[in-house]
């Protein structure tokens, strides 16, 4: 049954590597051919990252997982390439700041208003009360 339910991953997933080994064997493939496995690598991660989100909404809320984690996704990438070419160590930076506001802005304004909320319900709850 489980075997069932990773169908899909293992073929997103198989999707991706065609395009990852040309990428990183230095091999250029045609216009066409480039384009068919580099669109349907892109169609592909998509799906997962979209899974990964999903899956993450059993931990935090949604709209933090869709919105934070292709930020840090991206932010890996700048941190990675930053290794190699200096001038992407700006882009690094600004990319972890921005997903580090995304992730203080959707999170703890929410927490906030639930707990002003609770509060103002349990003072108005006691002035009901006999």
């Amino acid at each position: 049954m489980i075997v069932n339910r990773l169908k899909p991953v293992g073929l997103c997933a198989g999707l991706t590597l065609p395009a990852l080994v040309l990428r990183f064997s230095g091999s250029e493939p045609g216009a066409v051919a480039g384009l068919v496995l580099f669109s349907l690598a892109v169609v592909a991660a998509s799906f997962l990252l979209a899974w990964a989100a999903e899956a993450a909404q059993m931990d935090i809320s949604g709209g933090l997982a869709i919105a934070v984690l292709p930020e840090y996704a991206v932010d890996r990438y700048f941190a990675c390439a930053a290794g190699s070419n200096p001038e992407y160590v700006a882009y690094a930076a600004a990319n972890m700041t921005g997903s580090n506001r995304l992730l203080l802005a959707l999170r703890f304004p929410r927490r906030a208003a639930w707990a002003l909320l609770g509060l103002f319900a349990a003072k108005f709850a006691l002035r009901l009360s006999p």
